[in-house]
């Protein structure tokens, strides 16, 4: 996967629970679980998400978006938080380099 994105999430009793959530919210995708034993790394190609109703759905109670970083170590893309859901993106700059041109000016006069 050239453009995965995702997160590192640190060995809890949260961590499959979130890893399913993730799995059901991205049905279009071809999510990897890679399980390491000190961590797990979840990633996929462009953009994965996860939702609060999916992680409190897979967890029986509730849970608060801003709890994923105690299990976050770390993550791959670029991350975007709400307090709804989670999403993990790639984002590559094609801004291209617009030319400079420099018009002739005016001259102040003390030529």
């Amino acid at each position: 996967m050239s453009n995965a994105v995702g997160p590192v999430l640190r060995m809890s009793d949260d961590v499959d629970a979130i890893v399913r959530a993730i799995l059901d919210d991205n049905p279009d995708i071809d999510v990897k679980v890679v399980d390491r034993g000190a961590y797990t790394r979840v990633s996929g190609e462009h953009e994965l998400r996860v939702t609060r109703e999916s992680i409190q759905r897979h967890m029986g109670r509730d849970f608060e978006m801003r709890q994923l970083e105690a299990v976050m170590s770390a993550f791959a893309g670029r991350i975007s938080v709400t307090s709804e859901e989670v999403v993990w993106s790639f984002k590559r700059n094609n801004r291209a380099t617009a030319p400079t041109s420099h018009a002739p000016t005016q001259g102040s006069g003390n030529e």
